[in-house]
């Protein structure tokens, strides 16, 4: 394997990931090795002739493998296009690859990384680390070589090509890939172009820079931030159901949205700050100087100010309220521009999956190899757990292989409630993106034509449904071919649910011969859906167990706290009813608090019983329990608790508190009940540093508290309860 680097050396300190990969060659002909290369030099040719071509990126993609394979033989090829809007790289063209093309390549590879981050050529002759022998396994092939595409000093596209035999691309084959490559950036520069147009450097909505603008901007804070050696972050805060608020309102309102959520948060940036317009729905931030729990602060502010305004620019909808996910990474934690959005980019999908109104933060490559305390461990843990059997994610794969299997573009899956009145949408695929719509949907088994076919229990085939149900009921979606099927999913004697089938993908109706391959199958998925529901249940009950269990270690570390976390949830299920809650509600509440101090099981024992004060570094320790106690929480599934109340019980109503510095309002109510009632049991039980106290010295002492540490009106319904301790 050739490991040295074209170009000027690097320092050592500034070599990048895979540089010993780059391979050292000159996209330039030499001479003395010429004469060896003439069939070649007419791919070059064919290659400069193909630039008067007025080709679509498919065509092109197609003759430009066409060339490739005159130069290099190759058993599977990938090409990776930059999406400018998601600001990843898909694989556009696949060749060599089965039927079944690997899903973990859809999401890149380590090859590309490199490419993309070196804008060099890079060879892998035989797997030599971990992570190049796991793409091996996917690929099927032992040597690999990628060439960049370039436009604009970016690397738009990555040409990948893979040998099952390892040592089989050599030099002269990476200069004469690369020269081609270079031969052809005149075809892709014009497709860019296109596909791409400048537009004007500020959005006219917002009156902010945009994407391409923060890009560049990121990149100089990048190089000023290494350079001093001093920490920033990057948020991306994204406009909760944008699409939905958009068709609700008009699209022009839509940017009306952006611009009210932008002017909120130009209140409150700083004059070094940078924002930007970075997609349709979302905006950018770059925060210079801001280490990762500064940017946490600051992204929650923004996220509690979002949702306690209401639009007012928009006509008809002055009631109108927003929430946001926000994204949070930071240098040095990611070491790269690629790493720092990507990594915002997919904590904003985290947020968004959780509900929406939600802080999510990426830790990065250099932040995750420090080393996880033990809480991180037992979150890691708890998440494997739940992912030995995920019934949602194994009726995900199924639709997809019915989907294939039955040619089908459609396919969903709705089970029954356990009244056995209507039909919920649990998994489906070919929907384009309104799976989350039609989820929350439910189809009675009246009037519906999954209704009828769990009444009857018998499949249905319509070869034309317009014309056999011409008066149906309809949803949101029409169907874009008019064959259909509906098959009952029947366990025993018992109907648990339907599987639907529509638009076929060659265009031709369903047969008999597609449903009678397709009703044994459906019988192994309605038992799998009765065994999956009751295994799932006892599941989530083996997980509230070990909740439990997790809960009496981190008492055991602290024998003074026996008791604390359920006299704290009896006096936050009285307090929630107090103020307004309904009893389901009080209930989550409550159990929230038992489970409040669970992260203390990360603390070490010798802090939680100190007598005298902490040094600051023990201090902030102890001040991170509500976070691991949230992310344990978060990682159990089947927990109905308040996670944000969690999280927030230790924050004060002037700001003071942590581990986000909420003020007042921001604050969710059912953290401010959680502080009470904890609080108050901790001054009336004895604690290594001090004797309890008694009932009224301890009202007393919350009393002075009022407004600073607590929200007053908690403190006065607290006061009132009825409460024996």
């Amino acid at each position: 394997m050739l490991l040295c680097i074209f170009g000027r050396k690097l320092r050592k300190a500034h070599l990048k990931r895979g540089e010993k990969y780059i391979v050292q060659v000159s996209p330039e002909l030499d001479a003395r090795v010429a004469q060896g290369w003439i069939k070649n030099l007419n791919v070059l040719l064919k290659s400069t002739m193909i630039y008067s071509l007025n080709l679509k990126m498919s065509s092109a993609l197609n003759v430009m493998m066409d060339l490739v394979s005159d130069i290099v033989p190759y058993d599977r090829a990938l090409f990776y296009l930059l999406d400018d809007d998601e600001k990843r790289y898909h694989p556009s063209l696949v060749r060599g690859f089965d039927e079944t093309f690997p899903p973990q390549l859809g999401l890149g590879n380590i090859i590309l990384d490199w490419t993309v981050e070196n804008h060099q050529p890079v060879r892998v002759d035989n797997p030599d680390t971990k992570v190049l022998e796991e793409l091996a396994y996917y690929t099927g092939c032992r040597s690999s070589v990628a060439i960049p595409i370039s436009h604009d000093n970016r690397v738009k596209g990555v040409l990948q090509l893979f040998k099952t035999e390892a040592h089989c691309f050599s030099d002269e084959n990476v200069r004469m890939l690369w020269i081609l490559a270079l031969q052809l950036e005149g075809m892709f520069h014009r497709l860019f172009k296109s596909r791409h147009p400048t537009g004007l450097e500020k959005d006219p909505f917002t009156d902010l820079p945009r994407r391409a603008v923060f890009e560049q901007e990121l990149e100089k804070e990048l190089i000023r931030s290494r350079r001093n050696s001093n920490p920033f972050s990057l948020l991306l805060v994204d406009i909760d159901g944008f699409k939905e608020l958009k068709v609700a309102v008009m699209s022009l309102e839509g940017d009306i949205m952006v611009r009210e959520v932008s002017a909120l948060i130009g209140k409150v940036i700083r004059r070094i700050d940078v924002m930007a317009r970075y997609s349709e729905s979302c905006i950018g931030l770059i925060l210079p100087d801001a280490d990762p729990q500064k940017a946490n602060i600051f992204a929650n502010r923004i996220r509690t100010m979002v949702s306690a305004n209401k639009m007012k620019g928009v006509a008809g909808h002055a009631s109108l309220g927003l929430t946001v996910s926000v994204g949070v990474s930071s240098f040095p934690g990611s070491v790269t521009q690629l790493e720092l959005l990507q990594g915002a980019e997919e904590a904003v999908q985290r947020a968004r999956s959780q509900g929406g109104n939600t802080v999510e933060k990426h830790l990065g490559t250099l932040a995750k190899a420090k080393g996880d305390p033990v809480a991180i461990q037992a979150q890691e843990l708890l998440s494997s757990m739940g992912r030995f059997f995920n019934l949602d994610a194994l009726l995900e794969q199924l639709v997809h292989f019915y989907s294939r299997a039955a040619r089908a573009g459609r396919v969903s899956i709705l089970v029954l409630d356990d009244k056995g009145a209507t039909l919920r949408f649990v998994q489906g695929t070919g929907f384009h993106g309104f799976e989350e719509d039609i989820r929350s949907m439910s189809l009675p088994l009246k009037n519906s034509i999954s209704g009828s076919v769990v009444r009857t229990k018998r499949p249905l085939l319509i070869q034309d449904i317009e014309r056999t149900i011409p008066k149906r009921p309809r949803g949101k979606l029409n169907y874009s071919s008019p064959s259909f099927m509906s098959v009952p999913l029947v366990h025993g004697d018992t109907v648990v649910g339907v599987m639907n089938l529509s638009n076929p993908v060659d265009g031709e109706a369903f047969s008999k011969e597609d449903l009678d391959h397709i009703l044994p199958m459906a019988r192994g998925v309605a038992k799998l859906i009765t065994e999956g529901k009751r295994f799932s249940k006892a599941q989530e009950g083996f997980f509230s167990h070990a909740a439990d269990i997790l809960l009496g270690v981190a008492e055991e570390k602290s024998p003074y706290l026996s008791g604390h976390s359920e006299r704290v949830a009896q006096f936050s299920l009285g307090l929630a009813k107090k103020m307004g809650y309904s009893a389901g509600d009080a209930e989550i509440l409550a159990r929230s608090a038992k489970f409040h101090d669970l992260g203390r099981i990360a603390i070490d024992e010798a802090l939680l019983s100190k007598a005298g004060d902490l040094a600051e570094d023990e201090r902030e320790q102890v001040k991170a329990h509500p976070i691991w106690s949230y992310r344990i929480l978060e990682s159990i599934p089947g927990m109905d608790v308040d996670l944000e109340a969690v999280k927030a019980h230790h924050e004060r109503y002037d700001g003071k508190g942590y581990p986000d510095g909420l003020l007042g309002e921001e604050i969710p109510m059912g953290a401010r009940i959680l502080a009470v009632a904890d609080c108050y049991d901790a001054l009336t039980s004895d604690r290594p540093y001090r004797a309890a106290m008694k009932r009224e010295e301890a009202l007393k002492v919350m009393d002075n508290n009022n407004w600073s540490q607590f929200d007053g009106r908690v403190v006065k319904a607290f006061k009132a309860m009825d409460i024996e301790h």
